[in-house]
């Protein structure tokens, strides 16, 4: 099934004729889309309009609703720098030495995003039993859309900062994150002066009882990511004394309090029940759905997470793919080195390496493969991928067994294979195999968001009736607030090792 859900009119499309009234039905359900997406976009809270003036409000990301704009349009806006020159002291002459002032530009693409979902008669008699198949399609569709739309957020965050990327322990490069620069509380208040140093403005600024000001910016972090904040000592003695000692104290009922002028945001991530990306942006992860090992032909040692769907972009998320957020992008291929880790469902874990352009979203194209053994059939198999050491270990060709036999650096903790069953878990990496995430800590005006056009019902019915379906069109598109130098100043882009609970690894 889930390799041809994509075969035919596609778009996943509703069930069910509308029987009477469609244009209001039509009105009803498009309403019901655009609230509904907005319940499950974290990020909608954090929006204000830009007023007719141009004025900006007081909020994370900028709404500019244009509706005369269409697909590939770009909304287009203009930045001011500080005003900067030498001026002059008593009497000497300011023609020539006045200041200046730089302004540039930036485009926000929008671009149209359709989705739906479609039955033919014979399931939604059998399906529906009596119930209101468009109502609950609907509830779908809109939740679909809402991670949508905050996913394109997300990713646009992560790959177009600039200037902005601020990693635990002054580590300088992905690749030096090692499994300690984890997020923590101490690393929050070192962060914040660094986006400040950026101009970045707070989202609120409160005054002490001396009049000195606070400024405060927004940390949103994963669940994945949070583990780290949650378990620190510091944190969990402040919670404590946070508030009175009951069982509402937040230590006990989990709400998550301020922290050093820091308001603390958690997103839940969520593995879908079938076919589609795990968890978010921010915390990547996936499942291996083909088996292959150090033994298999060069051309199947890959990442898969379908047999037959080859539409779904499962690995969009992952570093290397080139993700587009409107058609005709230009395209940027990575030809980086990145890494993960593969998770079996026994707990052994195996460690490989691929250049980023082997990542077309629907599937990565691995080209080493950590295995003691050799090269193996496929020519990939190596002792040591990136940092991970596994020379003289007893474990490969297929044998899987304990690391810290030989003298490389792999853990006897663990136990390593070079041999991976479908339902394994995939973990992206760095080069000392540790799980890279991000978090983001905003401030005022860290992004625009721009629409072309509200949700709009569609249906389309096919097969003289017999299938029918409806779905939504929109027109969207966001990015990064830019200074005149091009830096993304009004957030950070924290990024860190992460440990996805249940699915360690022998991160470095």
């Amino acid at each position: 099934m889930a390799g041809t859900y994509n075969a035919n009119a596609n778009v996943m499309q509703l069930a069910d004729a509308l029987s009477s009234a469609p244009d209001a039905k039509g009105r009803l359900y498009a309403k019901m889309l655009e609230d509904g997406a907005a319940q499950y976009d974290d990020f909608t809270m954090f929006e204000g309009s830009i007023g007719r003036s141009g004025s900006t409000p007081n909020a994370v990301f900028l709404r500019k609703n244009d509706f005369r704009k269409a697909a590939g349009d770009k909304m287009t806006f203009t930045v001011q720098s500080d005003v900067a020159g030498p001026g002059v002291r008593g009497e000497q002459e300011l023609t020539g030495n006045t200041s200046t002032v730089e302004y540039t530009t930036y485009d926000c693409i929008v671009d149209y995003w359709r989705d739906a979902f479609e039955l033919n008669q014979k399931k939604t008699k059998f399906m529906a039993a009596g119930g209101d198949v468009h109502s609950h399609a609907i509830k779908k569709l809109r939740k679909k859309l809402g991670r949508q739309r905050s996913y394109d957020m997300k990713l646009s965050l992560i790959r177009k900062a600039n200037g902005n990327i601020i990693r635990p322990n002054n580590r300088k490069s992905r690749d030096e994150l090692t499994s300690i620069d984890t997020l923590q509380p101490g690393f929050l208040p070192i962060a914040k002066p660094q986006l400040q140093r950026l101009g970045a403005k707070p989202i609120s600024i409160q005054k002490n009882k001396h009049g000195s000001p606070v400024h405060t910016f927004v940390v949103y972090a994963s669940d994945v990511a949070m583990e780290g904040i949650r378990n620190s000592t510091s944190f969990q003695n402040a919670l404590l004394n946070a508030q009175s000692r009951s069982d509402q104290n937040p230590t006990f009922s989990g709400r998550l309090v301020d922290w050093q002028g820091l308001a603390l945001f958690e997103h839940l991530t969520v593995d879908p029940d079938w076919d589609d990306k795990l968890s978010d942006p921010t915390a990547p992860r996936a499942l291996l759905k083909v088996a292959f090992s150090a033994d298999s032909a060069a051309g199947d040692t890959k990442l898969k997470s379908s047999a037959t769907n080859t539409f779904h972009r499962y690995y969009e998320w992952f570093p290397g793919y080139d993700y587009q957020w409107y058609e005709g992008q230009p395209a940027a291929p990575d030809t980086a080195r990145y890494y993960a880790w593969i998770i079996t469902p026994d707990g052994e874990v195996g460690f490989v390496s691929y250049v980023g352009t082997g990542n077309d979203g629907n599937e990565i194209l691995l080209d080493q493969i950590l295995s003691p053994a050799g090269a193996g059939t496929s020519g990939k198999g190596l002792a040591v991928v990136g940092n991970i050491d596994a020379t003289g270990d007893g474990w490969g060709g297929g044998t899987p067994g304990p690391g810290g036999v030989g003298g490389g650096n792999t853990d006897a903790n663990f136990v390593y294979t070079d041999d991976f069953a479908a339902d394994s878990y995939i973990i992206p990496a760095n080069a000392n195999g540790v799980p890279v995430g991000h978090t983001f800590m905003f401030g005022r005006g860290a992004a625009v968001r721009g629409y072309g056009s509200s949700e709009v019902y569609i249906t389309q019915d096919r097969d003289y009736g017999f299938v029918k379906g409806a779905g939504y069109q929109c027109i969207f598109g966001q990015a990064p607030c830019v200074r005149t130098d091009g830096k993304t100043h009004n957030y950070g882009l924290l990024e860190h090792a992460i440990q996805h609970q249940g699915l360690e690894v022998p991160a470095l």
